[in-house]
């Protein structure tokens, strides 16, 4: 006749089991879930830089509306427009004029 006894150490073995399946399952939500934050900072990244690209074109255009306002024809054209006109000797205020020193 056979007599069974139970394996000593079973309960240590389902012990280390199911913390080496909790472990995985730690280590792999872990993984899913730096992986989505990898993707939305990408996504991020992506959106940033389009929003970069737009600022510098926008930049351009700006730099370019105000280089052609401040061209010297375009003075030119505005003054002569506005009735004004070039004075050949123009004196300008120094500070030892007598008028300068009455204030």
């Amino acid at each position: 006749m056979t007599i069974l006894q139970p394996r000593k150490g079973l309960l240590k073995e389902n012990i280390r089991i199911i913390l080496l399946a909790a472990v995985l399952i730690l280590t792999g939500a872990t993984y899913v879930f730096e992986y989505n934050r990898i993707v939305n900072l990408r996504h991020e990244t992506e959106r940033q830089s389009l929003f970069l690209r737009n600022g510098e074109l926008l930049n351009v255009e700006l730099k370019n509306d105000y280089y052609r306002l401040v061209d010297a024809t375009a003075l030119e054209t505005v003054a002569w427009e506005s009735g004004l006109t070039l004075d050949g000797n123009p004196r300008y205020l120094n500070a030892n004029q007598s008028w300068a020193s009455a204030l």
